[in-house]
């Protein structure tokens, strides 16, 4: 939408600022967590061999290398985007409170990596899921308690035996 033609609203202008404001936030994010991932968590929790060949064992970098080209990427259009609009930005005012349920889901994903490799992933993973489907809202513990085992089975299978990765086994091995 090219706005150099027509004056915007207050309130217009508002809501233009918020929308870039809340995208530039959601890019920096995605950004630093595939800096996250390729520093920090895969070379400490992922067990991958030394000078492997391209293929499954390099898969969490691969994907720590899309969150930050799409991150990188996100961003530059932003801005673009912030200059073809001609919105002034300003440091954004933002209200924690209104980010607890993200903050949460950060602080225990990062409780999810550690409990993994005491206990392991297959283990692990059904419990936080079924944590999670909890925080978010679903209340019925006969379905969270089959959907966080069905899921963590599958994802396990998916990345152990289709795409050859291996977890921790943590203190039970599974």
């Amino acid at each position: 939408m090219d706005h150099d033609n027509k004056k915007l609203s207050s309130t217009e202008h508002e809501q233009l600022l918020k929308t870039h404001q809340t995208n530039l936030i959601a890019y920096i994010a995605t950004t630093l967590f595939g800096v996250l991932m390729a520093a920090v968590l895969i070379p400490n929790f992922v067990k991958v061999k030394k000078n492997a060949d391209f293929g499954p064992e390099k898969f969490p970098y691969i994907v720590a290398g899309i969150f930050i080209v799409l991150g990188l990427t996100g961003l530059v259009l932003e801005f673009l985007s912030i200059r073809r609009d001609g919105v002034k930005m300003s440091v954004p005012h933002i209200q924690i409170r209104k980010y607890i349920p993200q903050a949460v889901m950060i602080l225990t994903g990062f409780a999810f990596i550690f409990a993994a490799s005491a206990f392991g992933f297959l283990i692990t993973a059904a419990l936080f899921t079924v944590v999670w489907l909890f925080l978010y809202g679903s209340g019925r513990w006969k379905f969270n308690i089959i959907w966080a085992i069905a899921y963590s089975v599958l994802i396990y299978l998916l990345f152990s035996q289709i795409l050859g990765i291996r977890f921790t086994g943590g203190v039970f091995g599974i």
